[in-house]
């Protein structure tokens, strides 16, 4: 969320969005499909995803572009990993994937001449009873097949992150909010519970 969503009538040209449906899918941190992503005008400004099959509604991630700047990414794809015949998935490299998807989406919104400050929040929606996995290679203490405590919230809402410069450590920037998540898991960020 750029800064100057919230202070000005800033209104961005989309059509640089429309014109770069494979770079937005990338922002998101997925590989480019072929060109079966598609991206549309709407209400908000302009879609960009990976359809169903034969459907025109967004499947498995969305990428959403606001007139005003605001970029909203939505995946359910981090979360695929399951131990056993019942249990919810484990959620495996949220933070490579985080880090990862913020870090190009910042380029992509300096392609289109938005300017720094932005805000960006981080959601993780219906988590309840899913655990988070040890073996995340994005994090530091990263130990194979460890995991937390299932979380006991549903929805986990984080703090902003200030990002002030497109050019910085965002992995670093974010370490705060991932830090909230291992604390939820019952862990600490760095190997020690």
């Amino acid at each position: 969320m750029p800064f100057d969503a919230f202070t000005t009538q800033a209104r961005y040209d989309l059509s640089w969005f429309a014109d770069h449906p494979v770079e937005l899918a990338k922002a998101g941190r997925w590989l480019a499909s072929c060109g079966l992503e598609r991206s549309r005008y709407n209400f908000d400004g302009l879609v960009v995803y990976l359809p169903h099959s034969r459907e025109t509604e967004p499947g498995e991630w969305y990428i959403q572009c606001f007139r005003n700047g605001i970029v909203e990414i939505v995946t359910m794809e981090f979360n695929r990993t399951n131990r056993g015949e019942g249990e919810k998935p484990i959620m495996i490299e949220y933070e490579g994937w985080a880090s990862s998807a913020v870090k190009n989406c910042l380029k992509m919104l300096g392609d289109a001449d938005v300017a720094p400050p932005v805000f960006v929040l981080l959601t993780l929606l219906g988590v309840k009873g899913h655990k988070l996995s040890r073996g995340d290679r994005d994090c530091p203490g990263a130990i194979d097949s460890s995991f937390g405590d299932p979380f006991k919230e549903d929805n986990l809402v984080l703090p902003e992150i200030v990002i002030d410069d497109f050019e910085g450590d965002v992995s670093k920037q974010m370490e705060p909010a991932f830090e909230i998540v291992w604390n939820a898991a019952g862990l600490s960020r760095r190997g020690t519970t």
